[in-house]
């Protein structure tokens, strides 16, 4: 039975990170606990075979949910792993239960990175992007776009908290975001896609601290 590092493609279609990971030496110790960590999500029933070609060929999408599945597992909680839609269905302490949904702020494999941005530019940017998987995700939950069974339908989903877990992988940089982008989404989900007409989004202040490397001209840099 194949594991997450048995590539399934040639090596021109595997990810980036993917071949890191698996070429370089530095992180051999790596391997064995990312897989370790997938437990649960590969026995998930007729999923394994996708999982798995997702993870070598497109991999921020998966790789978040395999650390979202390890998280989950270090708070205390179990996964029922029977249910297909959402990502998780979670039974925490106290048997409390409530659903996840995984999703990542990507970016077309074909689309060039851009490796500069001035610091507003960096803040709109990730936030819109936020925005608009956070908006696909409750549109999966409410049925809308023509979705027959929603998320909200289903009988383990309903009466139930439901928990959009979102990271940013929409370029190199995207890892350098700390909270204040997420806190602007609110703002702009509900002012519209223009740039901030001031320095606030709500109670939270956009400074450009905080996000990597500044240079002199307040751009960002790899």
């Amino acid at each position: 039975m194949s594991d997450l590092f048995d590539p399934l493609f040639p090596e021109a279609k595997l990810h980036d990170h993917f071949r890191l990971i698996r070429a370089d030496p530095v992180y051999a110790e790596v391997i064995p606990v990312i897989q370790s960590w997938a437990t649960g999500l590969l026995e998930r029933k007729g999923e394994r075979h996708k999982f798995i070609k997702e993870f070598q060929s497109t991999f921020n999408s998966s790789i978040w949910e395999i650390y979202l599945n390890r998280a989950l597992i270090d708070l205390g909680c179990s996964v029922d792993f029977s249910k297909s839609a959402p990502d998780f269905f979670v039974k925490g302490p106290g048997n409390y239960q409530f659903n996840v949904e995984a999703v990542v702020s990507d970016q077309p494999p074909t689309t060039k990175q851009q490796n500069t941005f001035s610091a507003q530019e960096f803040k709109t940017r990730g936030a819109l992007k936020l925005i608009g998987k956070i908006r696909d995700k409750l549109g999966l939950y409410r049925g809308t776009n023509g979705k027959k069974h929603s998320y909200s339908s289903l009988s383990h989903v309903r009466g139930r908290p439901f928990v959009i877990a979102i990271a940013p992988f929409d370029s190199k940089m995207s890892l350098f975001q700390n909270n204040e982008l997420i806190n602007m989404v609110p703002w702009h989900g509900t002012a519209g896609a223009g740039r901030p007409r001031s320095g606030k989004a709500g109670k939270h202040s956009v400074s450009p601290q905080g996000f990597g490397r500044a240079g002199r001209n307040g751009s960002f840099h790899k």
